[in-house]
């Protein structure tokens, strides 16, 4: 009967060493430097997000044109690596427009110079970025070169006349149009960059076209070039002029013409006093007057290059009857 308290104590003493055993294990303990759990758990899991940025934003195409879609480019990072929701906002001429996200669509409507602004702002759904502001300006549109025509153009000055052009161009933008030429002869250039062209610069057979350029003071048309066409016969030009009827009531003018294309010239008296003659070949125009032919007779005569051209002069041949001197005899002293 006395060994039970023997029994006792040793496993008193068992229960001592187990428990100093659990208390200088080998493994080291301590706190995570993020706090303890028990303390992050009742903390606001937002409270330590981080907003996205917007990089950067960039418009394609850069020339914006009514009528057309303008794409916005978004290059945006979240720091926590969230997923981003964007938010566009798109205004013309300073006014909220409707736009399907990223994309504008700019009414035909819309004119030169009208101004397009986007507002983006990204969103990882906990915070919001600061606002990214864009804007741009519709652009110029060239013209649009639709026909060039070729006119003749006559003067008193110039009896060849001028080959005169004649363009038609279209601008989407209604801006005033001024012209740029090129006048080609036989598939080269001439030179010649004006809004005419001397008809001396061309001869019979020639083919001639013009270039032309519509600008608006910003852009340039395509160019567009005339259909060519064949400069035809052109007409003899008399050059002369009649002389005065010499005391004997002989009347001779030589008629000279000259031809541009070099054509052989028909002389034509058309209309003349009784008795006139001209030489077809020689242009010699001859006409001996008497006192019976006193007066003023009309004249008009033809050069003729044979090909349908014709050239025409007209004047007067003036008669005028000369009286003797009257004689006085001796009873009129």
């Amino acid at each position: 009967m006395r060994r039970a308290p023997s029994r006792v104590v040793a496993l008193a003493v068992l229960f001592s060493c187990l428990g100093f055993l659990s208390g200088c294990g080998d493994s080291p303990t301590g706190t995570p430097s993020g706090g303890s759990l028990s303390g992050r758990a009742s903390m606001d899991p937002d409270a330590d997000n981080r907003p996205p940025t917007i990089r950067s934003v960039e418009f394609k195409p850069h020339h914006v044109l009514p009528g057309r879609t303008l794409r916005a480019h978004v290059e945006a990072l979240d720091p926590d690596g969230d997923p981003i929701h964007l938010l566009y906002r798109w205004s013309l001429r300073g006014q909220p427009a409707e736009s399907a996200g990223g994309s504008f669509d700019v009414p035909a409507s819309a004119r030169k110079g009208d101004s397009i602004s986007l507002e983006v702002i990204a969103s990882d759904g906990q915070a919001d970025s600061q606002p990214f502001q864009l804007a741009v300006r519709i652009a110029n549109r060239r013209p649009t070169m639709r026909e060039v025509n070729i006119q003749t153009a006559d003067s008193e000055s110039d009896p060849l006349g001028r080959w005169l052009g004649k363009p038609v161009a279209d601008d989407p933008d209604g801006d005033r149009l001024s012209y740029r030429y090129n006048w080609i002869i036989n598939g080269q250039a001439s030179g010649e960059r004006g809004a005419s062209l001397d008809r001396g610069r061309s001869r019979k057979g020639d083919r001639i076209q013009l270039e032309a350029w519509a600008s608006d003071g910003a852009s340039e048309s395509v160019p567009l070039t005339s259909a060519p066409f064949s400069v035809g016969n052109s007409p003899p030009e008399i050059v002369s002029r009649p002389p005065s009827m010499d005391e004997s009531g002989l009347f001779v003018y030589v008629v000279q013409a000259t031809d541009r294309d070099d054509d052989p010239l028909r002389y034509v008296l058309e209309e003349g006093p009784k008795g006139m003659s001209l030489d077809a070949e020689s242009g010699e125009l001859r006409w001996q007057a008497t006192l019976e032919n006193s007066g003023e007779h009309p004249v008009r005569i033809a050069a003729e290059d044979g090909q349908g051209g014709v050239s025409h002069q007209g004047f007067f041949v003036q008669v005028e009857m000369i009286l003797p001197p009257p004689r006085f005899g001796t009873a009129g002293r």
